[in-house]
């Protein structure tokens, strides 16, 4: 916990509604968790996972956990546009700060559907999305 106060406190500070304007509406998406599973068997790699999920800006995301696959997905009910991660990064505590420790490609992130958690450890990812608006007519 002492290593991931100043993340939470860092977190904390920025304001993330400030960002938003009062005409545009922010983006709103669902994460949903499922059990980290093996490919192509899908047998679980874990009996258990955990998350603790920050936002820190519009689309801006930190997430710690293991052993959960996460998904991102636009919200049915405020329009019809699709979200995918445009970005994770894995962060690692390097002497007084965090660090990108590796940057995960399309094969680690279902080609930018989920974010793929190491079952085996707990891991700090730094997760960007990306929408795209889709004009029902």
């Amino acid at each position: 916990m002492r290593l991931i106060a100043p993340l939470l406190m860092a977190v904390a500070m920025q304001a993330p509604g400030a960002a938003h304007s009062a005409t545009a509406p922010p983006r709103v998406q669902y994460a949903a968790a499922t059990l980290a599973r093996s490919w192509p068997g899908r047998k679980p790699l874990t009996a258990d996972g955990a998350m603790l999920v920050m936002q820190s800006g519009p689309g801006q995301f930190y997430i710690l956990g293991s052993g959960l696959t996460v998904s991102f997905l636009r919200d049915p009910d405020v329009d019809h546009g699709i979200a995918g991660i445009a970005g994770i990064e894995q962060l690692a505590w390097q002497s007084v700060r965090w660090t990108v420790a590796e940057r995960l490609s399309g094969d680690q992130s279902n080609q930018g559907r989920a974010l793929l958690m190491d079952a085996d450890a707990i891991h700090l990812y730094r997760v960007e999305l990306y929408t795209i608006d889709h004009d029902s007519e």
